[in-house]
């Protein structure tokens, strides 16, 4: 009966129960979307400045590191390879390893135009570390005596120590950001009608009732209008329970609609025939493992599209698996293994191999990157964009992660409780936001640098999404909202009237009586 960010707290209450004098938070926020996740770090801090508990923070966000942790410790292959103050390890890191994890995170103030830099390669596997540095095989700067001995962790300045041979040796680190390739970040379609067309989408889910109680309506989707253009990415973010998720899944055909239009390729969907769909738009799933099948090898998965829709069959076949294979950074040797026998980022890799497979024109991809850390989140955000320039390609991406979907998205359009509120360019959106919610999820998005963690606007939105069973009269963010009754009790209008989609410029859609105020 509880949200994620409201079972995190209780979570954080249990492990208080007996007064501990150190907590340790296992990837507390990685689930949650940006305002909740700074409700949780709020809570988090306010327990360490207050009551003295002592934090141990495991996580693989950087932004998070930045606005918490006074000091930071990096693991690599089971072992320590880095320590310090988190100001002085973020400002010049000692191991290459440390410097690449910083690299590799996307940045709301960071440039869109650059391709991420990505730690190329995979961990080691347990028990079969090579000898010496164990990151050596993935280490541009490694020397050779990194190949055969293993740097132990030295002090190279006060309280900062760190295991490299190179750094230990004098050597700088950052002449190997030149190699870099730079590349345009996002595609750049051409106008024209639109791919994907949604009017007035609406889908509620009925929970039934019982001789006591009333059956209740869930308003997952309550009228959504978007459109999805040919080529281009378009960015759907918002809490969790939006109604993100929904959304691509009632686009796809997986949930009939309650009400309202979808249309692909000018041709309107009729939820009984989803024969179209199923051919041109396929989804990468957010969790890489749950989304293949445990019991069929990695060929025979990518496979199955290519017999269920006809495209080839035979030896064909097996060639067109290798191309997908190869085309997404694997080999064609991969196709004979399951997926247990691959990391996070592999098993990610396949899933996207699989939706290519039947040669789409959309793909949806919900949160396809939240579980993975950054240097493997950089690898597929690479791909991806890989991939759209190639095939020429649209995505919807759906994510909680602003800078992913800043760094990816042509266009972006923000949801809250079932509505879409505010759409735009990429960078009208995140330059100028019109709607106060808007502005709250870019205000509570982490910032990777210890010395401008702190929020640009000092904002944390309160409180939890309101249910979706009976979401609220008027503006739905009014009982949130900074600039609404909450702060002017006389806006009765945020109340008692719906505010409308409107074009407030060309291309610049906002639901809200006062946008552009805060």
């Amino acid at each position: 009966q509880f949200s994620g960010g409201m079972r995190q707290r209780t979570m954080i209450a249990m492990g208080l129960g007996n007064e501990p004098g150190l907590l340790i938070a296992d990837e507390p926020t990685t689930a949650l979307d940006v305002t909740i996740q700074a409700q949780v770090l709020e809570v988090l801090r306010r327990l360490n400045g207050e009551l003295g508990t002592a934090v141990v923070l495991i996580t693989h966000n950087m932004g998070i590191v930045a606005e918490l942790c006074s000091r930071i410790v990096v693991m690599y292959a089971g072992q320590v390879v880095e320590e310090g103050p988190v100001e002085r390890v973020f400002a010049h890191p000692d191991h290459p390893y440390t410097e690449g994890l910083l690299r590799s995170v996307p940045r709301l103030d960071g440039s869109r135009r650059s391709r991420l830099y990505s730690i190329e390669g995979q961990p080691p596997q347990p028990g079969r570390q090579p000898r010496g540095c164990p990151f050596h095989p993935r280490c541009a700067y490694r020397v050779e005596r990194c190949t055969s001995e293993r740097p132990p962790l030295l002090e190279l300045s006060p309280a900062h120590r760190s295991a490299c041979w190179v750094t230990q040796d004098g050597g700088e680190l950052g002449a190997a950001q030149a190699a870099t390739t730079v590349a345009a970040a996002t595609a750049n379609p051409s106008g024209g009608a639109p791919l994907l067309e949604v009017r007035g989408l609406v889908k509620h889910f009925s929970l039934g009732g019982s001789l006591l109680s009333r059956a209740r309506t869930v308003h997952a989707v309550d009228g959504v209008d978007l459109e999805v253009r040919a080529g281009e990415t378009l960015g759907l973010v918002g809490e969790s329970g939006c109604g993100k998720s929904t959304l691509g899944r009632v686009l796809l055909g997986v949930y009939p609609p309650t009400a309202g239009s979808v249309s692909f390729g000018g041709e309107r969907i009729v939820s009984q025939d989803q024969a179209l769909l199923r051919r041109h738009a396929q989804m990468v799933f957010q969790d890489p493992y749950g989304s293949l099948n445990p019991r069929l090898t990695v060929g025979e998965m990518i496979a199955e599209p290519l017999a269920v829709h006809g495209l080839v069959r035979g030896r064909a076949a097996g060639e067109r698996v290798g191309e997908l294979l190869e085309l997404v950074g694997l080999s064609r040797q991969h196709g004979r293994r399951y997926p247990h026998e691959f990391s996070g980022g592999q098993r990610q890799r396949i899933g996207i191999a699989r939706a290519l497979a039947a040669e789409p024109q959309l793909i949806v991809a919900d949160e396809p990157v939240s579980a993975l850390d950054v240097s493997i989140q950089a690898q597929i955000i690479n791909l991806l964009q890989d991939i759209q320039r190639r095939l020429g390609l649209s995505y919807l991406f759906i994510a909680h992660d602003l800078a992913v979907v800043r760094h990816l998205s042509n266009r972006v359009a923000v949801m809250y409780l079932g509505k879409v509120v505010e759409s735009a360019t990429t960078d009208e959106l995140f330059a100028r936001p019109l709607h106060p919610y808007t502005v709250a999820l870019i205000s509570a998005a982490p910032v990777p640098e210890p010395a401008r963690a702190a929020r640009p606007s000092g904002m944390v939105l309160q409180g939890d999404i309101p249910s979706p069973i009976s979401p609220p009269s008027g503006c739905r963010f009014h009982t949130r909202c900074p600039i609404g009754p909450l702060a002017h009790p006389e806006r009765r209008i945020c109340i008692d009237q719906e505010p409308p989609l409107a074009e407030l410029a060309r291309g610049r859609l906002a639901a809200c009586h006062f946008a552009g105020e805060l």
